[in-house]
């Protein structure tokens, strides 16, 4: 309900306050693509003041790299939830099963926002052993770029808000730094995000692309509020196409039977 609260006050708030032209929130959107190298040299600084490599980030086991910003309290604060919920439904365990890194898209982030964060999403994690799994990174513009383009998660700056218009989701990522798959939105099914987990620890290769788009289907943006043109396109032509099916058999059937003769 939290989750749901706070996506709902995000579309309000950023539909009435933004200056944003249409175009440009045409553009907020996550692109997938699966089988991609991270750029592992990127450079960034930890939660605690470490500067680090994306690729010391990784110890062996899928990573979930999630995009936002820290002092974000509204879809981002949802997203964090839905992992969370998502991941005590899980039978994997931070920091031996995966690690967690969440990336700030704002450069300008002060490190006490990444600590913040940090304490709060460990808190509600609720389970030992978390604090070694993950990271909260800051970074300069060009880092923050390079890993945003790479993963396909495309946001736009609002001056006037002083926000971030973004989408919503998280990427799992195979031990080797290859993309595996995307989660999009802010609610996430335990048993999927386990089953990716497995999965991406194996070196397994990335859904194919019926799988993806079997994914995507109920993407949906609360920046936007709406569906994606082209799937809600595809949906409609898939229902329509059903009932023509249906129909088709209906009237087969009915040539069909045995007539009755009249008494």
């Amino acid at each position: 309900m939290k989750s749901k609260i706070a996506v709902l006050l995000c579309v309000l708030a950023f539909s009435q306050g933004h200056a944003l032209t249409e175009q440009e929130m045409e553009e907020v959107k996550f692109v997938q693509y699966p089988g991609r190298e991270l750029p592992m040299d990127l450079e960034f600084t930890d939660a605690d003041g470490t500067a680090l490599q994306l690729k010391n980030c990784f110890n062996g086991t899928p990573v979930l790299l999630i995009p936002g910003y820290f002092r974000c309290r509204m879809l981002c604060e949802g997203v964090s939830d839905g992992v969370i919920l998502a991941l005590q439904g899980s039978g994997k365990q931070l920091g031996k099963d995966f690690r967690v890194v969440f990336v700030s898209i704002d450069p300008k982030e002060p490190l006490t926002e990444a600590r913040a964060k940090k304490a709060t999403f460990l808190k509600r994690y609720a389970r030992p052993g978390g604090e070694a799994g993950c990271n909260f990174l800051t970074g300069e513009p060009g880092a923050i770029q390079k890993l945003t383009d790479c993963i396909g998660y495309h946001f736009k700056y609002d001056a006037q808000s002083n926000e971030y218009a973004h989408p919503a989701g998280f990427v799992v990522v195979r031990p080797d730094g290859k993309i595996f798959r995307y989660f999009i939105g802010i609610f996430f099914s335990a048993s999927e995000l386990d089953k990716a987990l497995s999965e991406a620890a194996k070196g397994a290769s990335p859904p194919s692309a019926v799988e993806q788009f079997v994914l995507m289907c109920f993407h949906y943006n609360p920046v936007r509020s709406r569906y994606g043109t082209w799937v809600l396109f595809a949906v409609r032509a898939l229902s329509i196409a059903t009932l023509v099916g249906i129909a088709l058999l209906v009237l087969r059937s009915r040539r069909s039977a045995p007539k009755t003769p009249p008494k």
